[in-house]
């Protein structure tokens, strides 16, 4: 682990985190930025990706349903999503911050 983060199959995680939720809960952004990704299926089921300030990416997974848009502008404090659950799982949000440059 470097002291900026740790290193992921290629991809510098600045914070990674697991955070269990009842089903529905709201989650909402941690910082302003626009929505730049969203995406349904494969590991993460729905996931929205936020680009914030820095050019830090905001990515979050497991959703049960996104009120957000492509290119929306957020503030902090926007709500983004809902919690959902994995099959065989209890509800949980995976949120992590990731970046292209290692400053």
């Amino acid at each position: 682990m470097s002291p900026f983060g740790h290193i992921l199959e290629g991809v510098l995680y600045l914070i990674r985190h697991r955070y269990f939720k009842e089903k529905g809960t709201d989650a909402i952004s941690s910082t302003y930025g626009i929505v730049i990704y969203m995406y349904e299926g494969g590991k993460g089921g729905k996931t929205v990706m936020v680009l914030g300030p820095k050019w830090w990416f905001h990515y979050y997974a497991h959703l049960d349903a996104i009120d957000a848009f492509l290119f929306q502008p957020v503030a902090f404090g926007t709500k983004l999503v809902a919690v959902d659950n994995v099959v065989g799982k209890l509800p949980h949000l995976h949120y992590a911050i990731t970046t292209p440059f290692s400053y």
